[in-house]
């Protein structure tokens, strides 16, 4: 989530959380893997995302059309710890036209 968090500039903020995981989470993850959130206590992208606000990574608000409170990412906090290391890559991480056979599994943490 990092990775996707980099990539994503100011000025696209806010961003729709559905977009987020879309656009950005499934794009950075590392080729042929896949992320399983209902394996996690989280069971639901947003509930992790709320879990990161509170922790300081990022801020998210509510989308009053559904009540999800965490609806938008609003900020991120680029100088959390959890960047340390991270660069800005090239976002085509899965084989062109693959759907990740021999998939890694991922859990967010």
């Amino acid at each position: 989530v990092c990775q996707a968090l980099i990539s994503i500039k100011d000025k696209e903020l806010p961003l729709a959380c559905n977009n987020l995981y879309t656009q950005h989470v499934l794009k950075h993850r590392p080729a042929g893997a896949t992320i399983e959130i209902k394996k996690t206590s989280f069971k639901k992208f947003g509930a992790y995302l709320l879990h990161q606000q509170n922790r300081g990574l990022l801020k998210v608000g509510e989308d009053k059309r559904d009540k999800n409170p965490a609806g938008f990412l609003k900020s991120i906090n680029r100088k959390h710890e959890d960047f340390r290391g991270f660069k800005k890559e090239n976002s085509n991480k899965l084989p062109s036209g693959g759907d990740g056979s021999d998939k890694t599994r991922l859990t967010l943490a």
